[in-house]
């Protein structure tokens, strides 16, 4: 009865985030429920390229992350305790350091703009007062079935 209880509330809880967040961006539901879907692609295939040391999954995660033009939460790095954002140009070094001389891939990794990685930063230290939304992992309980990936204007 109480994991249902919570699931009930983590539910309404996103969908509150989601309607917010969503007026303040002019996004649609179909559009977040896009998002989301390349989101979640995105953090499990690096996750997965990192553990199976593949640098095509890297370079497919970059890729992802980086036409997303949004700030995505590394679930990784917020289990150290730190909020800290994908960095696309991390992700792409750790891909040519696993290319080695295979030009296929160190093509594919020059094709990927990592852009998008420095303007999160250069929003972050951004003083105007504008809003800063984007993809965070958030955990409302103890275990892992109750995270999920949340649209938010307050990184």
């Amino acid at each position: 009865m109480k994991r249902h209880l919570i699931s009930l509330a983590a539910g309404a809880l996103a969908l509150a985030a989601l309607t917010g967040a969503g007026a303040a961006q002019d996004l649609t539901t179909a559009q977040l429920a896009e998002q989301q879907s390349k989101v979640k692609i995105a953090s499990g295939v690096i996750a997965l390229g990192r553990v199976e040391k593949d640098p095509m999954m890297l370079v497919v995660g970059a890729r992802i992350l980086s036409e997303l033009d949004l700030p995505v939460a590394d679930p990784a790095s917020e289990a150290k305790g730190a909020s800290k954002a994908y960095d696309v140009a991390r992700i792409l070094a750790e891909a040519k350091a696993l290319a080695g001389d295979q030009q296929y891939l160190l093509d594919a990794i020059a094709a990927v703009s990592a852009e998008r990685a420095e303007r999160a930063e250069a929003a972050e230290g951004d003083e105007r007062g504008e809003r800063y939304c984007g993809w965070d992992y958030d955990c409302l309980g103890s275990g892992t079935y109750e995270c999920s990936w949340v649209y938010s204007c307050d990184w």
